[in-house]
């Protein structure tokens, strides 16, 4: 028995006319699973596309400014003043800690607590 000629993609079948055994085994295009792993791929893609065009252009905006301009008792501005105050906390017990172990007697300020209300 003879094998038969190789397809022009290199493949031995007994039929170059019709799709491989693999390719057939991989995608059916009746197949409800491989669909919608196909429209969430596409929307994956989108999203990954919209995402890097809207990106840029909130780099560019000054929230600082933005959240000033909220009224006090707006919870975005709420949460970048205790944010602020914690950062400076930390810088304040970062110099402590730090004249503490170089052994200096300075004192360090402590700025009065604020009032948040």
């Amino acid at each position: 028995m003879t094998s038969p000629p190789p397809c022009p993609d290199g493949g031995l079948r007994t039929s170059c006319a019709g799709p491989s055994a693999l390719s057939s085994a991989v995608w059916r295009a009746d197949d409800p699973g491989m669909k919608k792993a196909l429209v969430v791929a596409a929307v994956l893609a989108g999203l990954s596309g919209l995402g890097r065009l809207l990106g840029s252009r909130v780099q560019n905006i000054d929230w600082e400014k933005r959240i000033a301009a909220l009224p006090d008792n707006a919870p975005p501005k709420w949460m970048f003043r205790n944010v602020t105050a914690i950062r400076e906390n930390t810088e304040r017990i970062l110099r402590l800690l730090e004249s503490e172990r170089s052994g200096s007697a300075q004192p360090v300020s402590t700025p009065p607590p604020e009032h948040i209300p």
